[in-house]
């Protein structure tokens, strides 16, 4: 079955799609509105509905087994990896919380690898697609970038924004405020400003959901 993404959104979220697409960026890669001639460059809207497929499918087959996972790992099967990847019994000897790894965050986190805790599957896999539907996505980055940046950034020179920190589920108090002031203050506005990223993008969502 071959699935249109973009008309998809348009068909599920007539009235908040034209905002919802007038946002710059990657964070919605591979939209392509009403007479576009090609996608927009990334894949951040097609990341979102496969994620959100794929928990379906996640659920469908916990029903049938009778019993929830209790992690789940999303990867890229293009990885090659340097050193082992960190055994289940680490991630099962620490408090709930989602694991991403450090390094190409974009201004967000690392979208390319995560061990989520299944109590945190709905916010990562689930969120961005039913966000982008309910104008959710478009309200939330406006009012988190500013107008300015939102609608009239830059990627002239493909700057990345400054890394954010991460924040785990296991986390609270100090480090999640230090957390908030270190993205704000990267949250820059203005024409030259870089435009949003799927990673800030995913930063931004969970982080409103204390994930």
């Amino acid at each position: 079955e071959v699935e249109n993404v973009s008309e998809r959104i348009r068909e599920a979220s007539p009235k908040w799609w034209p905002h919802t697409a007038a946002i710059r960026g990657n964070w919605l890669g591979c939209w392509q509105g009403p007479g576009d001639t090609k996608r927009r460059e990334g894949s951040g809207a097609c990341q979102a509905y496969s994620w959100y497929r794929c928990l379906e499918m996640i659920r469908e087959h916990e029903t049938r087994r009778h019993q929830q996972y209790k992690f789940i790992v999303l990867s890229r099967v293009d990885f090659l990896w340097g050193r082992p990847h960190p055994p289940a019994a680490f991630f099962s000897d620490v408090e709930p919380a989602v694991w991403v790894p450090n390094g190409e965050d974009w201004g967000g986190i690392n979208d390319r690898h995560a061990v989520i805790h299944r109590s945190f599957a709905e916010e990562y896999l689930e969120s961005g697609w039913k966000d982008i539907l309910s104008g959710a996505a478009a309200r939330h980055l406006r009012r988190r970038l500013g107008s300015a940046r939102a609608l009239n950034c830059s990627n002239k020179g493909r700057r990345s924004p400054k890394p954010a920190q991460h924040l785990l589920a296991s986390d609270a108090g100090k480090q999640s405020r230090d957390h908030h002031s270190v993205l704000d203050a990267d949250l820059d506005n203005g024409e030259d400003a870089p435009c949003c990223t799927h990673e800030l993008w995913l930063h931004l969502r969970l982080l409103a959901r204390n994930v």
